[in-house]
C-alpha cells in the first residue's frame, strides 16, 4: 500500500490516474494529516470522533467560567471582563495547540496562564479535537507491534522532514520502527529556470539561494497587495470569467467562495479544515451580535455566512462599509442600506425592509433584554423554516440544516 502525505493538502487531490496506463489505483491514497490520522485510527480499533467546535466552545466556556470565578485578579482578569466568550475560544485554540504538541494538564505548569488552562482542562470533558486523537494514536503506536498488512510506504510531499510538525515527525519516526518505509519527496521546479517564476521556484525549494534572484518582469510571475482579504476577494471575481485557464489558490479559509457566492457566480471549491455546517454557523454568530459593545469581527463574519436572511447584494455592501469605516455607526452604512432598497424591485424591498428590522440587532443595555433576544431569535426559526422549503428540492442536506436550526 502506498500513502501520498502532506500537511499541506486540504480538498481533493489531482494525483494523474491517467499516467498508470489507465488502472485504478486500488492500494494508493492521498491523505493529509486528517486522513493520515483515520488510517492509524481504523488499523490501531480506535473509534475517537471529532467533536465541532461549536459543541466543544460552550462547554469549554463553563470551564474557564469556573477557574475564573475561583481566582479572582488573575492574567486573564482583563481579557475575561471585556469579552469572555472570546477569550474563552481564544484559549481553546491555545489548548489544543498544546495538546498537539503533548502538552498535560497534570504536568507541572511553568507560568500563570497554563496554570489556569491546566486547572480548565481538569473540568473539560470534551477532549476529542484533532490534538486529542494523534496522542492517543501514539498512545496505541507506543506499544503496536505492527501497525498496516503487507508492505507499506508513506510519501511525504515535504523534501525536508524539520518542516514537519513535531508531533508528525514523531509518528513518522515511530512508524519506521514498525516497519513502514517513510520517504521524502524529491521536489523540482517545473518552470522554465530562467524565468522569474522559474527562479521563484528554486528559491522556495532552496531557501539558501533566495537572495540570487534578479527578476525580469517577465510577466511569468506577477504579485499583487491588497489592503484586506475581502478587497482580494472581489478582484479575483471581477476577473473571474475571463481567463477560462485560471486557477484560483486560497489560503486556508472560505473568503473568496463567500465573494463569489454573494456576486453570484461559481465557487472555486474552497475549503477550511474547521468548518462547520451552516445553522451551526447562523446560531452562535447571531448570539454573538448581541454583545455590548457589539463585535465588528462577528458582525463581518454574521454578514458574510452563505446562507442569511439579508440580500446577498446588501450584506456585500455592508460588508464594504465595515472594511472602510471600521463600524456601522455612520452616514455610509444608512447610506448602503437606503441606496439598496431604492434599487431593489417591490417585493424585494418589502421583505428586505421586514428583515432588516430583526436581522441586524444592535444591544444598547449592558445585559440583553429577554423580550428582544427571544423575538430575534423567533424571527430566525421562521426564516429558517421558510427557507427550507425553498432548499428542499435543489440541497436536500442544506434543507436539513435548516429544519434542525428552525426546531431549536
Amino acid at each position: 500500500m502506498t500513502i501520498n502525505y502532506s500537511p499541506f493538502y486540504t480538498a481533493n487531490c489531482f494525483t494523474g490516474l491517467e499516467q498508470k496506463d489507465g488502472k485504478v489505483a486500488f492500494d494508493e491514497i492521498t491523505v493529509n494529516e486528517s486522513g493520515l490520522l483515520a488510517q492509524l485510527e481504523l488499523r490501531q480499533g480506535l473509534s475517537c470522533p471529532e467533536e465541532p467546535h461549536t459543541k466543544r466552545l460552550p462547554r469549554y466556556y463553563q470551564a474557564m467560567r469556573h477557574v475564573m470565578n475561583s481566582h479572582k485578579d488573575n492574567i486573564l482578569e482583563a481579557s475575561w471582563q471585556a469579552d469572555a466568550l472570546g477569550t474563552a475560544k481564544k484559549c481553546l485554540e491555545w489548548r489544543d495547540s498544546l495538546v498537539m504538541s503533548g502538552w498535560t494538564a497534570d504536568m507541572k505548569q511553568p507560568s500563570e496562564r497554563l496554570g489556569l488552562l491546566a486547572e480548565a482542562e481538569m473540568r473539560f470533558d470534551e477532549k476529542n479535537a484533532l490534538g486529542d486523537r494523534w496522542q492517543k494514536v501514539v498512545k496505541a503506536l507506543e506499544t503496536a507491534e505492527t501497525v498496516f498488512d503487507g508492505e507499506t510506504l508513506i510519501k511525504v510531499g515535504l523534501k525536508d522532514e524539520h518542516a514537519l510538525q513535531p508531533l508528525m515527525a514523531h509518528v513518522l519516526s515511530m512508524l519506521k520502527g514498525k516497519g513502514v518505509s517513510v520517504e521524502l519527496a524529491e521536489q523540482q521546479a517545473v518552470a522554465e529556470k530562467d524565468t522569474d517564476l522559474g527562479q521563484f521556484q528554486q528559491a522556495l525549494l532552496d531557501p539558501k539561494n533566495h537572495n540570487s534572484i534578479t527578476l525580469k518582469n517577465d510577466g511569468t510571475l506577477r504579485v499583487l497587495r491588497f489592503a484586506t482579504e475581502n478587497e482580494a476577494s472581489r478582484y479575483l471575481v471581477a476577473l473571474s470569467g475571463k481567463a477560462q485557464s485560471t486557477v484560483y489558490i486560497a489560503k486556508n479559509n472560505m473568503s473568496l467562495c463567500y465573494a463569489q457566492q454573494m456576486a453570484g457566480k461559481p465557487t472555486s471549491g474552497c475549503s477550511v479544515s474547521s468548518s462547520v455546517e451552516h445553522e451551526m454557523q447562523l446560531l452562535p454568530l447571531a448570539v454573538e451580535l448581541w454583545a455590548s459593545p457589539y463585535n465588528v469581527r462577528s458582525l463581518m463574519q454574521w454578514l458574510q455566512i452563505m446562507v442569511h436572511p439579508l440580500h446577498p447584494k446588501l450584506r456585500s455592501r455592508l460588508t464594504r462599509v465595515l472594511s472602510s469605516e471600521g463600524g456601522r455607526d455612520n452616514e455610509k452604512w444608512n447610506e448602503a442600506i437606503d441606496k439598496f432598497l431604492e434599487e431593489a424591485d417591490e417585493e424585494t424591498r418589502l421583505k428586505m425592509s421586514a428583515r432588516l428590522e430583526w436581522a441586524l440587532p444592535r444591544n444598547k443595555h449592558e445585559a440583553v433584554d429577554k423580550d428582544e433576544f427571544t423575538h430575534f431569535i423567533n424571527e430566525l426559526k421562521k426564516w429558517a423554516d421558510g427557507r427550507r422549503h425553498v432548499e428542499a428540492r435543489k440541497n436536500a442536506m442544506l434543507a436539513h440544516q435548516l429544519t434542525t436550526l428552525s426546531k431549536l
